[in-house]
């Protein structure tokens, strides 16, 4: 059943994804700009001289991924729907060991088919791959559970891996006595024989098995200790590097931070959050509020990570950052995170409490041997209203375009000059991005020397007002041929200034080609 849950969240997030070129986002580009870096150079160079840091996973899988397929849209995005995907299977463990087998599978399936999440894996960017990350770290939190055969399975593979390795130093010299402990307990045992003498390599290492990790022995706690003081240098590494390691823009070290974080207590923010998760999934929220008295005599689980408890805290930290922490509250894309873990303690909450509800409405005190069809029922019915067939559908066919900005300037000539609102775009697609379009917020991407200021990804001239467009363009280039991209009409931008600079290209223009992605693509004649 599993597999075939997974299977068909492959299909449903494959089957959007366009087959025309042209169709991904200012973000995608640049990291496929950074791929094709690593293909030529080893690192994450950029045409701007730039060393691209963001996203070093994907971009190294999309650089491979190109190597052997081409730098094409759907190569790009192959990784992230593989991991997508995966997060499947991944979502299915946290709650079989929050909670058990049925409450894992209707949290699988609610991620394999919740739109958003679906919709985010078509997407060649960083979002999947980080959550896909972040639900495995959180996997190892949930620890100790019965049943945990993944875990029981590494276990033993590093067992094999350290009896093998004493065997062969028996081999080579007397054996010393235990050396002291690197992170996995070893008992002090006579001295293996070698395979030589016909005995059979043991793999009885003594690592904790998901039975004896649940005691409130030192072991659990210590292992607990361990995690947080990784995770929170780890933390404290990036956030150090983030500052010391910024590339010398015009906005200075720490313009791209300010622009995303202002923590503040603003309960706007949260309702906003809350108002987008509701219109993702109504009845998630409401349902895993039912896991609150899961925890509430349960404060080991706080601390040792067991059961509903991680998720639950995920789900919460999520929330208060999209609310209290970022510039921009309640962004869609950062809620996004919290759908898989809202899904595994909704589900395992209305597996507990559900039973319970159902028997006090009834009249009754417990429900006997139907509290199993029940929670059965129960969970059902929170797949089916979490389910939304006739988004996904729709979602698939707005991605179906028959042409894009790309086929509109096939006929370009090399030398011709290219003109752009997103220069990492038309570098990815075109080569070579000579003028950026850019009247506000450009200082955190072009380089803190002298004017004209170049952008940092694609070393493009910026182009920040109609005098500017006349000094640096339409003089200097007379007789040559530009090719403009626009995000969309001209004069339809916010700004007044950049509605003005896309207003004089308009009038400028010889020929205007409007493609099916929206975009619009204007011919001058300098």
């Amino acid at each position: 059943m599993l597999l075939l849950v997974t299977a068909a969240a492959c299909l449903v997030r494959a089957s959007g994804v366009p087959v025309v070129q042209g169709t991904m986002g200012r973000d995608e580009a640049r990291l496929a700009l950074a791929a094709r870096g690593i293909l030529e150079h080893g690192l994450p160079i950029l045409e701007g001289g730039f060393l691209y840091t963001r996203g070093l996973v994907p971009a190294y899988l999309n650089a491979a991924t190109f190597a052997v397929l081409g730098p094409t849209d759907q190569t790009a995005k192959l990784t992230d729907l593989l991991f997508s995907t995966l997060l499947v299977l991944v979502v299915y463990r946290l709650g079989r060991l929050a909670g058990g087998r049925r409450p894992a599978m209707a949290a699988a399936i609610i991620v394999a088919f919740s739109p958003p999440l679906v919709l985010q894996g078509r997407e060649a960017w960083l979002y999947n791959t980080f959550l896909l990350w972040t639900a495995l770290a959180l996997g190892w939190l949930v620890r100790d559970e019965p049943g945990d055969r993944v875990r029981a399975g590494l276990a033993a593979l590093v067992a094999l891996a350290i009896d093998l390795g004493r065997a062969w130093t028996a081999r080579r010299r007397k054996p010393h006595p235990p050396a002291p402990e690197t992170g996995v307990a070893l008992t002090p045992r006579p001295p293996l024989p070698t395979m030589g003498e016909g005995e059979t390599i043991r793999t009885s290492a003594v690592l904790p098995s998901p039975s004896q990790g649940r005691g409130a022995g030192g072991e659990g706690f210590r292992s607990v200790i361990v995690f947080w003081a990784i995770l929170l240098a780890g933390t404290s590494a990036v956030c150090i590097l983030s500052l010391m390691l910024r590339a010398p823009t015009l906005g200075g070290p720490t313009t791209e931070i300010r622009e995303y974080l202002r923590p503040g207590f603003d309960l706007r923010g949260l309702e906003s959050t809350l108002e987008i998760i509701g219109s993702w999934h109504p009845w998630l929220l409401p349902v895993a509020i039912l896991g609150l008295p899961l925890t509430r005599s349960s404060w080991r689980a706080w601390i040792a990570g067991r059961g509903v408890a991680p998720c639950l805290l995920m789900v919460l930290a999520i929330v208060a950052f999209n609310s209290f922490g970022l510039v921009r509250r309640g962004e869609s894309r950062y809620v996004l995170a919290a759908i898989p873990f809202l899904a595994v303690v909704a589900a395992v909450s209305l597996d507990r409490v559900g039973p319970s509800i159902v028997a006090a409405l009834s009249g009754r005190r417990r429900l006997g041997h139907a509290r199993h069809i029940t929670r059965f029922a129960l969970l059902t019915v929170l797949v089916a209203v979490s389910l939304d067939p006739a988004r996904l559908l729709a979602d698939a066919q707005s991605r179906a375009v028959a042409n894009t900005w790309v086929q509109a300037v096939a006929d370009r000539a090399p030398e011709d000059l290219v003109v752009s609102f997103a220069p990492t775009l038309t570098s990815h697609y075109l080569g070579k991005t000579d003028f950026w379009l850019r009247t506000e917020t450009y200082s955190k991407y072009v380089w803190a020397d002298r004017p004209p200021y170049r952008d940092v990804h694609t070393g493009a001239i910026v182009i920040r007002s109609p005098a500017e467009l006349e000094r640096l363009l339409l003089v200097p280039y007379q007789g040559r041929t530009a090719w403009v991209v626009l995000a969309g009409p001209p004069g339809s931008e916010g700004s007044r200034e950049m509605r003005e600079l896309t207003r004089q290209l308009g009038a400028l223009a010889v020929e205007t080609r409007r493609p099916a992605d929206g975009r619009v693509v204007l011919r001058l004649q300098l």
